[in-house]
């Protein structure tokens, strides 16, 4: 039994068919056009991503650049500081021996 829908085998399609078959074939066409747009955006997001992970490369250089550079300024503040401590002792114990030497020659001690 055959349906309204369908045409018999003998007849040529009409025109509903034919506006069908170009609509299908215009439907497919866009539906390429996406794909290729989409492409397009997934290779744009792997570019961005590889630029991301670069980027996140050279933050982790870059901090660790920055730890050893403050671990090389506080070693080098940490000697200067223990050489600034003995100069300030010594110019301590040499103050402490001149006011001796002078309350010793005023004869005060």
């Amino acid at each position: 039994m055959m349906t309204a829908l369908e045409n018999p085998p003998d007849q040529p399609p009409d025109a509903e068919d034919q506006k069908v078959d170009t609509g299908s074939a215009l439907i497919n066409q866009k539906f390429a056009e996406v794909d290729t747009r989409f492409d397009r955006v997934d290779a744009r997001f792997n570019e961005v991503d590889a630029r991301l992970d670069r980027v996140d490369k050279d933050i982790g250089e870059l901090k660790s650049d920055m730890r050893t550079g403050f671990q090389e300024l506080r070693a080098e503040m940490n000697t200067r500081f223990i050489a600034l401590e003995a100069a300030i002792g010594s110019f301590q114990r040499t103050m402490i021996a001149v006011i001796v030497v002078a309350l010793i020659m005023n004869k005060i001690l």
